[in-house]
């Protein structure tokens, strides 16, 4: 990314077109087109609140910034918008990084992150993000191995804003749009862009981490029928998740080990991991069970 801000105390010019509709061309649903234009706003909006630290931008604090149009292009709707930051225009000292070119341009990169990291899961790879503390990055490989380095807040921006992702991609498809994009020609960063092509982008994904681990737990629940229960986990080197997990035993096992095993306080599974992406945090949603590591004993 690159971080130069060019007189970032100026409004930004953006430029914002919203294609479809009939033929491309008016009538445009008016509902679909104003909640775009709504979701687009909190796209802005969740720049603004984490480059401040702040949750919401409460209703005395609606003024601090704003999206104004400069004028309308008939055709589809084409418009030139204004982000202006009051005090910017005045040349007074803001706080933090909000000027009018940085909520901009991390809106941008964020957008760019996150449209990367679905599309990586899209094509069946499991794509990473590494937090750098150190210089308050993160950087994002891709399936190719390719390194891209990101500031901190692009990620957080992104990982808020998936939700709004989803909600302009299903308008997307609700007002027959066909594109979407927004850029500032005077600025580097990525144009923000959506496609009805690729309107489930966003949606939440599961893949399957074929690497097989050991782990350490006890059995809470267990269904001979579905072959089915829930364990707790002893020894958390799944990572930063829930401590009691749903699983489901597979293959031809013999399930009696597994119901004797609810008598152990600890014993020890040989697993592979069903992962959810809702947002760029990966969360294991259910282990499979290859096979029970120890069986003396039960």
């Amino acid at each position: 990314m690159n971080k130069i801000i060019n007189n970032p105390l100026l409004p930004q010019k953006i430029s914002f077109n919203l294609k479809g509709g009939l033929n491309s061309e008016y009538p445009l649903d008016l509902r679909a087109t104003a909640s775009f234009l709504l979701y687009f706003q909190h796209l802005i909006d969740k720049s603004y609140c984490t480059i401040n630290n702040i949750d919401r931008i409460r209703p005395n604090k609606n003024n601090v910034y704003k999206v104004v149009v400069k004028d309308f292009t008939v055709g589809s709707l084409s418009s030139d918008l204004m982000l202006i930051v009051e005090g910017a225009r005045l040349t007074l000292p803001l706080l933090g990084l909000s000027t009018p070119e940085s909520i901009w341009t991390y809106t941008c990169y964020a957008c760019e992150l996150a449209s990367r990291f679905f599309n990586g899961l899209k094509s069946n790879t499991q794509p990473k993000i590494e937090i750098n503390g150190n210089n308050n990055t993160v950087i994002y490989t891709d399936n190719t191995g390719a390194k891209i380095e990101y500031p901190q807040e692009t990620y957080e921006i992104a990982n808020k804003s998936i939700p709004t992702y989803r909600k302009l991609s299903q308008t997307m498809v609700n007002g027959s749009f066909s594109e979407f994009k927004a850029h500032n020609e005077s600025n580097n960063a990525p144009p923000i862009f959506f496609s009805s092509e690729s309107a489930d982008l966003y949606n939440e994904q599961t893949m399957v981490d074929e690497t097989p681990e050991i782990i350490q737990c006890n059995i809470i629940r267990f269904d001979k029928e579905t072959r089915t229960g829930k364990l707790r986990l002893l020894d958390n080197n799944c990572g930063d998740i829930n401590s009691e997990l749903p699983f489901q035993i597979i293959g031809n096992q013999d399930s009696s080990p597994y119901i004797a095993a609810m008598n152990r306080d600890e014993i020890s599974m040989n697993c592979i991991r069903e992962i959810s992406y809702a947002s760029l945090k990966p969360k294991i949603t259910r282990l499979q069970i290859i096979s029970l590591v120890t069986t003396e004993h039960l």
